[in-house]
């Protein structure tokens, strides 16, 4: 018999879900409450997280990047999972070993601090409480960026059952960056010449902001604080244009506003973006009675279904999955 699922009683302005006695804020910039976990995605991105979990129904679930802990909880409420492990660079959040504790779900939830995602045998050894069953669901919200999350692609691809699910989020961010930069810069009849240092230092407040105990100068962040709540004030959605985009579109207007040479200090890493990751899923789910079912794609997530074709846990590479004949990705 099916595991009977809590409601979730949006409230508020509709950013704030109660979900069997506990309430969970969801925000893109902001701090916890007394009584109220935050959950660093947008209400939106909530809603799909209800309708996800109501219509799968995972039963052993792993998130990698847990951050503040807001929605390993939410999962952990919401889904009412056989077994969910979380893994993070950072410490395990306080508010999530409380919530575990409070609600007598040790043993059931598992959350591991100070764990790489790019470290295949650290990712691996955090999955030993699912013994030799298969995975369910897998949420990748840690790095976002392409080396690490397709070392945990590696790693637990092969893991996750046939007709299982495996969730990338914020997958197209270095793309919307790109193009909303460009479109601050002043579109197509604009001065470019400088496009290619904003990029990549709108890259790396991403990544700072993605990383533990990292800090951004204050006056970056209050330019942040200040887009996100005008954003959200004005009700501005994606079809209106720069700043509309949540977190990204706050990061891209703030850049504007503050001294690019703040960021001159905060090491960057050259890399291809994680949109790659669209066209080798893209490619595979053509190739029928694979490894990969289907591929769903929206602004938020990748969405990868398993196939029934087996995955090689000891040797399987993602570049498997689909040869770049055509040189896409070079």
């Amino acid at each position: 018999m099916a595991t009977e699922l809590p409601s979730w009683n949006w409230a508020g302005s509709g950013d704030t879900a109660e979900v069997d006695g506990e309430t969970f804020r969801f925000r893109v910039l902001g701090l916890d409450t007394d009584h109220e976990l935050v959950v660093l995605k947008t209400a939106e991105i909530g809603h799909d997280y209800e309708q996800l979990i109501r219509r799968e129904r995972p039963d052993r679930i792993v998130e990698l990047g847990m951050k503040d802990g807001g929605s390993a909880a939410l999962l952990a409420v919401a889904a009412r999972p056989e077994v969910l492990v979380g893994i993070d660079l950072g410490p395990v959040p306080e508010r999530l070993t409380d919530l575990v504790r409070r609600r007598g779900l040790d043993g059931r939830v598992y959350a591991h601090g100070g764990v790489d995602q790019a470290d295949r045998a650290a990712v691996l050894a955090a999955m030993e409480p699912f013994g030799d069953a298969a995975i369910d669901l897998v949420i990748d919200d840690a790095s976002h960026l392409l080396g690490p999350t397709v070392a945990s692609i590696e790693a637990l691809l092969p893991r996750v059952r046939p007709g299982g699910l495996y969730l990338i989020e914020d997958w197209c961010g270095d793309y919307l960056q790109a193009c909303m930069t460009a479109e601050a810069i002043g579109g197509s009849g604009g001065d470019r010449s400088d496009l290619p240092e904003r990029i990549e230092r709108i890259r790396r407040t991403i990544e700072v902001l993605n990383s533990p105990g990292a800090t951004l100068p204050p006056e970056l962040v209050a330019a942040l604080g200040v887009e996100h709540e005008r954003n959200q004030r004005e009700g501005r959605t994606a079809d209106e244009g720069l700043g509309a985009v949540g977190l990204i579109g706050a990061i891209v207007t703030a850049m504007f506003t503050v001294d690019l040479d703040l960021l001159r200090t905060v090491p960057g890493r050259a890399s291809r973006p994680l949109s790659d990751l669209a066209t080798i899923f893209a490619l595979a789910a053509s190739r029928e009675h694979g490894p990969i079912e289907t591929l769903h794609v929206t602004s938020n997530w990748l969405l990868v279904r398993r196939g029934g074709a087996p995955l090689d846990p000891d040797t399987f590479r993602l570049a498997d999955l689909a040869p770049d004949h055509f040189g896409y990705l070079t």
